[in-house]
Order: C-alpha cells, then sequence, then structure tokens
C-alpha cells in the first residue's frame, strides 16, 4: 500500500477528519460551519482541511463575502464514497469521484453568484 493510501486509511481512522470528510460529502461548508457541525476546534479543522485539500480528497468549491467583506472559503469533498476492502491480498482502497457533470453544474453555479 502506498503513502496516499496510508494517509486515507489515517483519516477514515481519525474521529475528527473523518466527520469533517463525511460533512464535506454531504454539503459544501466553511471552516466555521464544520467547526460548529462537527464540534471541532477551528484551528484543528484548518489544519484537517489543510492535509484533505493536499491529498486531493476536498477543494475549495468557491469563495464567500461575509457581511463585513471579508473572504472565506467553502470546502466541497472531491469523493462522494471511499470503499475499504480487506482481503488475503491486503487493504485496498478505491475513492469514487464526483461525476464530472455534477462538478461543472456546481462550478457554473458558483461563478453565477458571484455577480
Amino acid at each position: 500500500m502506498n503513502d496516499r493510501k496510508k494517509r486515507y486509511l489515517k483519516y477514515l481512522c481519525n474521529e475528527h477528519s473523518n466527520k469533517i470528510l463525511v460533512s464535506l460529502m454531504e454539503k459544501e461548508l466553511s471552516a466555521n460551519e464544520i467547526s460548529k457541525e462537527c464540534n471541532i476546534p477551528l484551528q484543528t479543522v484548518y489544519r484537517i482541511l489543510k492535509q484533505l485539500e493536499n491529498d486531493g480528497l476536498i477543494r475549495v468549491s468557491r469563495m464567500k463575502l461575509d457581511e463585513q467583506g471579508h473572504h472565506f472559503k467553502i470546502f466541497k469533498a472531491n469523493v462522494i464514497r471511499i470503499l475499504v476492502m480487506v482481503d488475503g491480498n491486503g487493504v485496498e482502497i478505491r475513492l469514487f469521484e464526483e461525476d464530472k457533470a455534477e462538478r461543472l453544474a456546481s462550478l457554473w453555479k458558483s461563478l453565477k453568484e458571484v455577480k
């Protein structure tokens, strides 16, 4: 098993990273929203988001502007399902990515919201 797949398993076995990843599979969220929804300290959320983004499991889906004029990132999972299989040959991990047409529609929607 390569290093990336070992990190995937580590994310799935870690309570905080697992909660964050599952939440982002369900909907788009900001770091603050993740912190509140998952009851995880904001600093921990930012650290895990960076790791998940570096490994390609999540992405910044868009930027949002708050009432005070500050920009913040909205995150979304790149995967819709992760399958872990264990047999006599070891551990196999399969990632099921979001449909490309769905991703394009999401991108188009976020561009329309920028207006």
